[in-house]
């Protein structure tokens, strides 16, 4: 019994110095703390200027204002073969 005893013991021992042991050395653990270069900083939100709206200009669109809710378009018309002014159109149209 107790020549088994010893054998365990050894194949034990043997199986936890083969556990240390490894043909690429793990890494190192430092409890140091890193360097001021090597830690990363963190980038703070910074407020932007945006640049103020500006207007867009409103297209023309042929209608004149005669009034507040009162607009007029005048279209005219030329003949397709002599390209001289054949009618005149005046329409009006109301905004509520």
């Amino acid at each position: 019994m107790r020549r088994s005893g010893r054998w365990l013991a050894g194949l034990l021992a043997l199986l936890l110095l083969s556990c240390n042991l490894s043909s690429t050395p793990g890494p190192l653990l430092t409890t140091s703390t890193p360097s001021a270069s090597a830690v990363t900083p963190i980038p703070t939100p910074t407020a932007s200027l945006a640049p103020p709206p500006t207007a867009t200009p409103v297209a023309d669109t042929g209608w004149e204002q005669l009034q507040i809710g009162l607009e007029r378009r005048w279209l005219r018309l030329l003949a397709p073969d002599s390209g001289r002014l054949q009618e005149q159109i005046y329409l009006l149209r109301l905004q509520p």
